[in-house]
């Protein structure tokens, strides 16, 4: 028995060691498992970090990439918006000019229908006094000019003028000018400037602008009195200081025409600086030009007494004491003259000269 039982404990020893040296094999390789486990785990985190670096790397360069496409689409913006502003300061001033222009052309052409409507009313005027009577006849009417407010006859009348279906004539000796009517009643009186003038007002002849402006000849204050048709003064045009004597008044477009004589107390000054003139002026006043007649050996004006514009914007003066016709062109430059050589007993003494609507020259002496 007692065997037995030793051969049991024993069994048990021994199986007490064959457990024992099963179980240190288990433990190794859970050691190699853990290890394994752990040198994948730190290549698995190397990886990643490579990774994860080399994405950051990339972004870095598309952020990079991105900042310098940025730059240049800035920059192309800044371009574009210098450019645009440009366009629009070009397509302003272009705007600007077009607009300039276009008025400039809207005037020009205001004025060429203002002067084809206004040659139209003289063409009707005309054909009017051609119904009136048979060619070639005529008819005479007195006209002694009393207005029916003032009770005033002309007294030494001067120049006169036809405008508008109406007569204008300068009342010299009344110091007014007097408008009359198709049937010779006075309708209106242009005087009243009491106190206005140093000396009183001495209407000489007129000239009437497209504009209805009156440019009277004041021979007493050697001035030019622009007015409208009842009286009220647009400007003086004062004339030279040394103006001894004023005879005729035109308009030319834009200009105011005017013979006159000047004159100083000192006979050594220059001599150019006396002697009969035509003298040219804008319709606003300011001097333009002046001639003194003396061409070709001719000698100077001598009593220019008369002045008129045909249609060709050619200058006719009569100068009375040279007894001829001189013709000049809208600058003043001396084109021919006419008149004793050809008709001798036409052209003596003081007269005044017209032109019609077809350029023909009426001289009255």
């Amino acid at each position: 028995m007692y065997h037995d039982v030793t051969e049991g404990e024993d069994d048990e020893e021994i199986l007490t060691d064959e457990e024992d040296t099963d179980q240190k094999p288990h433990t190794m390789v859970t050691e190699k498992i853990d290890n394994s486990s752990q040198t994948e785990q730190r290549q698995s985190t190397a990886h990643i970090q490579n990774k994860l670096e080399m994405e950051r790397a990339t972004l870095e360069s598309q952020l990079k990439e991105a900042k310098e496409e940025r730059g240049t689409l800035e920059e192309r913006c800044k371009e574009l918006t210098q450019k645009l502003e440009s366009t629009e300061k070009s397509l302003v001033s272009q705007h600007i000019e077009e607009s300039r222009e276009k008025e400039i052309f809207n005037q020009k052409l205001i004025k060429e229908l203002q002067d084809k409507v206004a040659a139209l009313k003289h063409q009707l005027e005309q054909s009017d006094l051609k119904k009136q009577g048979k060619k070639g006849d005529w008819s005479v009417t007195s006209v002694s000019g009393q207005h029916q407010d003032q009770g005033q006859k002309f007294k030494r009348p001067r120049g006169l003028v036809f405008h508008r279906d109406k007569l204008v004539v300068c009342d010299s000796g009344n110091n007014i000018v007097q408008i009359l009517n198709k049937d010779y009643t006075c309708d209106k009186v242009i005087g009243s400037f009491d106190g206005q003038f140093a000396k009183p007002f001495r209407p000489r002849n007129v000239a009437i602008s497209r504009l209805n402006h009156y440019f009277i000849l004041d021979n007493e204050n050697k001035q030019i009195v622009v007015c409208d048709e009842n009286g009220k003064i647009i400007k003086i045009i004062t004339l030279p200081e040394n103006t001894e004597i004023v005879w005729d008044i035109a308009l030319m477009d834009d200009f105011v025409l005017v013979t006159l004589r000047l004159t100083s107390p000192d006979t050594s000054e220059r001599p150019e600086d006396r002697g009969d003139r035509l003298v040219k002026y804008t319709q606003s006043g300011e001097y333009l030009a002046e001639v003194n007649g003396q061409i070709r050996g001719q000698g100077q004006f001598n009593w220019p007494v008369s002045v008129v514009v045909n249609s060709n914007n050619v200058i006719m003066v009569y100068d009375s004491g040279n007894n001829c016709i001189k013709c000049f062109d809208s600058n003043l430059n001396f084109l021919h003259q006419f008149g004793q050589s050809q008709l001798p007993e036409w052209f003596v003494g003081y007269g005044y000269i017209a032109v019609d609507e077809d350029d023909n020259v009426y001289v009255c002496n």
